[in-house]
């Protein structure tokens, strides 16, 4: 693996700034008018040429205010988070393991476990993991804002902002419940141009936004060259344009830059996950984000090409986060995902956690009361309890074992019973099966409730974007909007 030095940054960085010197970025639509007239960007055709001054003047001036503006973000020493994303578009139901599509019910349910999840496993963090798709195209980005502002105490979340309308309802229903939508995210486009609905939104939107977040994704041997180093260059070429772009359109507003990649697997022609390109890219990535964005941390998705959980999928989520935890990475993203980011199964996210907390033991290291951690410790009486009957039923053991010993939730540790060779029983509780009723579980014993008084306003607007863009089409929340 090529060492992440100093040296090494400099050069991708100079060598993105001489790409877009030198071949620039394809630019469409509304964003070639928008920027024709931007110093120190040139126009030639369709493409986009940028000053390397400017360029490295519009960085310096946004990492400083970056950097004095802070990002929010609180991540403690003392666990490892987790969470999903709102990428998948099916959904595994935890006890017969039917892919379906994800539908608004099926959104309602994830959101539901994931909520619950957070109250009972430490550094869960609870969304809406995907977008429903059983309801016209307008307003699916509206009704997975909605489902959140309803199911979820961490408020509403959203995918894409479609159609621009929802700009406005989103940011409407966010304010109904305390907060705002006073940021936009976006990918580029590889390779190397700029469009997407989502910048052509957030440009034409761009007084209403405080800031803006957007990241380069091109897969090596698709979208870029398949060597890595040459990847890189174009990563950084790409979201370097569209960071430049953001921040002179807006007069100068903080623009939250983020390199990145995907692996792709030739053979198969998609972006497959678990490969172990991934975790690299992604350990890269967060140093080579530092330079342009001091809040970049180094966050691991815990991607599988497998489609149930699996041994498979229990290898490649494993061995990633492995790789993770071991340069330093203590946020887990996309848990619970399946084909990539195509599924989600809240049973793969109950075993995710698992991984997640046997990492988090192997790094710590046994556990151990603080009383007994002091190297002054007087361990006599201890050793000499078990001498002579054994330390099973000394008192020490029975006081401690629950704090001292991790013990997994799923993984069956029961002792080989000979007398059961030739019964299914010889096999012991299933892992899979386990996760599964624990899945169930946190969906039945789900209880939060929005305050009353802002999830009626949020009820209001939503209706009414109903009413406007469904065509006729039957509300599926008409017993909670009515």
């Amino acid at each position: 693996m090529i060492e992440m030095t100093n040296e090494y940054l400099d050069y991708l960085h100079h060598e993105a700034l001489k790409l877009l010197n030198r071949k620039g970025v394809e630019a469409e639509g509304y964003i070639l008018s928008a920027v024709e007239k931007l110093d120190g960007v040139v126009q030639k055709g369709n493409r986009l040429f940028f000053d390397s001054e400017v360029v490295e003047d519009v960085l310096q001036k946004n990492y400083c205010q970056l950097l004095e503006h802070g990002s929010g973000l609180q991540h403690s020493a003392d666990i490892i988070t987790i969470g999903v994303c709102d990428m998948p578009q099916y959904y595994m139901k935890p006890l017969s393991d039917e892919i379906q599509i994800m539908t608004v019910e099926s959104l309602i349910e994830s959101t539901k476990f994931l909520e619950s999840s957070q109250q009972t496993s430490k550094g869960v963090w609870s969304m809406v993991p995907g977008v429903p798709r059983d309801v016209p195209s307008q307003l699916q980005a509206i009704t997975e804002f909605y489902i959140g502002c309803e199911y979820c105490s961490n408020g509403g979340n959203v995918d894409t902002m479609h159609p621009e309308e929802a700009v406005d309802i989103i940011s409407e229903m966010a304010i109904a419940m305390g907060g705002n939508i006073d940021s936009i995210g976006m990918f580029t486009i590889s390779p190397m141009r700029l469009g997407g609905f989502e910048m052509e939104t957030a440009i034409k939107n761009i007084d209403k936004f405080k800031s803006f977040e957007i990241s380069s994704l091109p897969t090596p041997a698709a979208t870029a060259p398949i060597f890595i180093t040459a990847a890189w260059i174009v990563s950084i070429a790409e979201v370097l344009a569209g960071a430049v772009v953001l921040y002179l359109l807006s007069g100068g507003k903080s623009v939250f830059i983020s390199t990145g990649m995907f692996p792709f697997e030739p053979r198969k022609m998609w972006v497959a996950g678990g490969m172990p390109e991934h975790s690299i890219m992604e350990y890269q990535r967060s140093i080579i984000a530092k330079r342009y964005n001091p809040h970049i941390y180094h966050t691991h998705s815990m991607t599988t090409s497998a489609k149930q959980p699996s041994a498979q999928a229990a290898m490649e989520k494993t061995m990633g986060a492995t790789f993770a935890v071991q340069h330093g990475c203590r946020d887990f993203n996309t848990a619970g995902l399946l084909s990539f980011d195509d599924i989600f199964s809240p049973t793969q996210f109950v075993i995710d956690i698992e991984i997640r907390n046997t990492l988090y033991t192997y790094i710590n290291g046994q556990t151990m009361p603080k009383e007994y951690q002091s190297l002054d410790m007087d361990w006599r009486d201890i050793i000499d309890e078990g001498l002579e009957n054994g330390y099973t039923a000394a008192d020490t053991t029975l006081n401690h074992y629950k704090d001292s010993i991790y013990f997994s939730e799923l993984l069956n540790r029961d002792v080989f019973q000979k007398n059961l060779i030739g019964s299914d029983g010889i096999f012991g509780t299933d892992m899979v099966k386990t996760a599964q009723e624990k899945a169930c579980d946190c969906i039945n014993n789900y209880n939060y409730k929005p305050e009353e008084n802002k999830i009626m306003e949020v009820r209001r607007i939503f209706n009414k974007a109903w009413e406007k863009f469904s065509n006729s089409e039957e509300n599926p929340f008409k017993n909670v909007c009515f």
